[in-house]
């Protein structure tokens, strides 16, 4: 972490959405209670916006049904200023379900992207939206660039993912994250975490991920995991990760992984051992 950059921090209260991951970078949305277990679990449906000294950027948008704290999130961090980007990662429900209702909320936000579905769910908006590639990069000030990335491991073919480069943050959407709860059965494919634990770091956790639950959460969540072998796609994620310096990942569902030396090894072996069993 360079001398710019500070440690992630505990908001004064305790932990919870939404939190400052780094200087301008916002954890923000809500979890989806499963009634799986006999006890209360939560998953992750999390979004994040980046706040720079001139623009605001959101990626993702959260749910529909998770709106109402997303939106009491965005007013609490911008304080009166606009949302000036929005960059939904794929149209599914859980990344850009609101995205008529952040526009609505937000006249002047224009959203950027890999966009070539999104004039069919969202037709009252598209003078509002510009198709960019890969490699797009978005200033907003004050140091605070996002990049627009190619999704290395996706589930659509649309998939984006983001890179804030001051701070090296990863957003890898679906992928990278991982839960710390056996599955109660063999349906279920949710990174699941205990009431309390919403807004934890990996590190904060009581222990680290394990190998078979990570194996089991990729096979269901990435089912093209079983049928293609990984080593390709984590050489590319090694590059990536040289050309772009990653402090934390920050994935839609799972805790934001800051202790990437004890979480990756993991989840790559997850990845492979979903192939080969």
């Amino acid at each position: 972490m360079s001398a710019t950059q500070k440690a992630p921090s505990r908001p004064a209260g305790g932990v919870g959405l939404p939190r400052e991951l780094s200087s301008g970078v916002w954890w923000i949305g809500s979890c989806l209670e499963s009634s799986a277990f006999a006890e209360p679990v939560h998953f992750h449906t999390s979004a994040y916006l980046i706040v720079g000294a001139d623009k605001t950027l959101l990626f993702d948008t959260g749910p529909s049904g998770a709106w109402d704290k997303v939106a009491a999130d965005l007013t609490e961090v911008l304080q009166g200023r606009p949302l000036d980007y929005v960059v939904p990662s794929h149209p599914e429900i859980p990344h850009a379900g609101s995205l008529d209702r952040v526009l609505t909320r937000y006249p002047e936000a224009q959203v950027l992207g890999d966009l070539r579905d999104y004039h069919l769910y969202f037709p009252d908006f598209t003078d509002r939206m510009t198709h960019v590639p890969s490699g797009t990069e978005v200033d907003l000030g004050g140091g605070h660039v996002f990049v627009l990335l190619e999704a290395l491991i996706k589930d659509l073919p649309s998939t984006t993912w983001g890179y804030e480069r001051s701070q090296r943050v990863l957003f890898p959407v679906d992928a990278l994250g991982y839960g710390h709860l056996p599955q109660p059965s063999r349906d279920v494919d949710e990174p699941l975490h205990r009431r309390g634990e919403c807004a934890l770091l990996a590190s904060e956790l009581d222990a680290p991920p394990d190998l078979d639950l990570a194996t089991h959460l990729t096979k269901s969540s990435l089912f093209w995991s079983r049928y293609v072998h990984i080593e390709p796609y984590f050489a590319r994620l090694e590059a990536l990760l040289e050309r772009c310096p990653t402090t934390l990942i920050a994935p839609a569902h799972g805790s934001v992984v800051d202790d990437l030396d004890v979480v990756l090894p993991v989840l790559k072996q997850a990845h492979r051992k979903a192939f080969l069993g």
